[in-house]
């Protein structure tokens, strides 16, 4: 996969950079492998949700339209290549909760328990193939990191403990449509870590 993703890269280097940027927000539900939800205690689908950052090279080419198509004045066969960024907080059932007796600053005395949260960033680089001028079908490699604990949140004194969720290589494919914003649906397969797919929905200007 890495000879991949830098064969890929090479060749976006190397091609015309007369392509466009854009921001996007996603969200997401993400599932992880049952033994690591047992052994971390948490529940086996995560929600997710953040920012993107995209640079999508060339453009489409409006010059084979159809002139006397009544169905569609569009038809390409081209596409361009992608490049993303994006990171946001994500959140999991806390099965292994703890509660800590708490005192505000009125000295009233009370409990709080623990949720599991975090953050997550990830990576990928890919391919759109254009089946008009508003709608492609993607096919992206990327990669995953996750962030989590278990702690009670606004406590400056409570306990902490770290949820270890592993990275994960992915494969991300779905269908793009609409013009702005941009509606992106995507299912990606995990492999070589800790998460097994993940459904995505994002939104890009």
């Amino acid at each position: 996969m890495k000879k991949l993703l830098a064969l890929i890269l090479l060749t976006t280097t190397h091609s015309t950079f007369a392509g466009d940027f854009d921001f996007g927000l996603y969200l997401a539900q993400e599932y992880v492998k049952k033994d690591v939800a047992m052994e971390q205690g948490i529940g086996e689908s995560m929600q997710s949700g953040g920012i993107t950052f995209a640079y999508n090279t060339g453009s489409i080419d409006n010059s084979l339209a159809l002139e006397n198509n009544p169905y569609d004045d569009y038809q390409t066969s081209s596409g361009n290549f992608s490049m993303l960024v994006g990171g946001g907080f994500i959140s999991a059932s806390d099965d292994k909760k703890f509660t800590v007796a708490t005192v505000d600053s009125n000295d009233d005395h009370g409990s709080r328990s623990s949720n599991v949260s975090g953050t997550t960033i990830f990576g990928e680089i890919g391919y759109n193939y254009f089946i008009n001028s508003k709608m492609d079908v993607f096919f992206n490699l990327g990669r995953a990191s996750y962030g989590l604990n278990r702690s009670i949140s606004a406590c400056a004194d409570c306990p902490e403990e770290e949820v270890t969720v592993n990275a994960s290589n992915y494969i991300h494919t779905g269908l793009s449509f609409s013009d702005s914003p941009k509606i992106k649906v995507g299912y990606q397969h995990h492999n070589k870590g800790d998460m097994i797919n993940s459904l995505r929905l994002q939104f890009a200007w």
